[in-house]
Parts: structure tokens; sequence; C-alpha cells
């Protein structure tokens, strides 16, 4: 029998590609956090998050059914009113992107013209959380600040933005595969 999840777990495994479209929505891989070092140009700091944490067996089931939406609230946490007004899709398969040791997710994604905007590989991700200061530290490095965070005390949200903290070398957070693998 094929459900909802076999489709997202042949998306994460490459067997099929992502976006795949399966009846009334379609299934993309995401980037939910980066991990190891990078830098944060709106507050001025470098963060790391350690990928033994950030990829956990327990985090990946933090991810499932986190919501993704269209930028970050400016609350910096959803609301009822933005949530309803952005939200795209949900997380509905976690796991360890196999190169790149950081958690990655299949979202379902409902909406036609968010699937349509994410398949074009022009978007990336960016995760919302809100940490827990007695598991972080903070010192400098080269004069900057550096946070060592560690797992987030509430993770609220992945939003889809042009440009995240995780990017890379022009590595987008939505994975788009040309044809099946």
């Amino acid at each position: 029998m094929t459900c909802e999840l076999d489709i997202a777990r042949a998306v994460a495994t490459g067997v099929l590609p992502s976006p795949t479209v399966w009846l009334n929505a379609q299934y993309i891989a995401c980037r939910i956090s980066g991990t190891g070092c990078a830098w944060r140009e709106r507050v001025g700091e470098f963060v790391i998050r350690d990928k033994q944490e950030w990829c956990s067996a327990v985090f990946l089931r933090r991810c499932l059914g986190l919501p993704l939406v269209w930028q970050h609230p400016s609350t910096g946490t959803l609301t009822s009113k933005y949530f309803g007004e952005n939200i795209c899709g949900y997380c509905l398969y976690s796991y360890v992107h196999p190169e790149l040791d950081e958690p990655w997710g299949v979202f379902r994604v409902l909406d036609a013209n968010a699937a349509t905007i994410l398949a074009s590989g022009d978007c990336d991700t960016s995760p919302g959380v809100v940490v827990d200061n007695e598991v972080c530290s903070t010192t400098e490095l080269d004069g900057k600040k550096l946070l060592c965070e560690g797992l987030p005390k509430l993770l609220d949200h992945l939003a889809i933005c042009s440009k995240g903290v995780w990017t890379r070398e022009g590595e987008s957070g939505v994975l788009v595969t040309e044809e099946e693998v």
C-alpha cells in the first residue's frame, strides 16, 4: 500500500524527485537547520550548532509536524493570525541528510502557488527557534560574538526565505532534483 509517508520516504532517499506531486500535494525536501558554524548578519554574530545534537533522533522527532511558512514572523514566533495567513505545508518525514550531516525534512506542501515557487530552486530555509540560555554559551571570535547554541526549547517553524543563515556556497535549503534517480 502506498501512503503519504511512503512518498515522503522515497523523496528523502532519492527514489522519487523533490518535489514529487502525489494526489493533492507536493512533497519537497527542505533543510531544517544547518550544523557547524554560520554567520548571522542580522544580529552580527557567529552561531555554532553541534551536529550530534541537531541530528539526534530526539531532535528529528521534534521536527515532525513542523509548520512551513513564508518568511519569519516579525514577532519571532508564530501567532494564530500569522500561521493562518502564511502556512504552506508541514514536515511529514525528518532525516539526516547523508552528505551534509544536517537535519532535513520532507514537507507536504498543499499550497499550489507555494509549491511552484519552491520548485523554482530560488528559495532557502531558515528555522524559527527560541533558544534556552541555559544550554547556550557565548564567547568572542575575531572581535565578533560567537554563540554556541544547544537545542532550542521551542522549534517553532521553518521559514521559506530568499537566503537563510545556513546558505553555503549557493546551496539552497530546498532540494529540487531535475529527474528521478
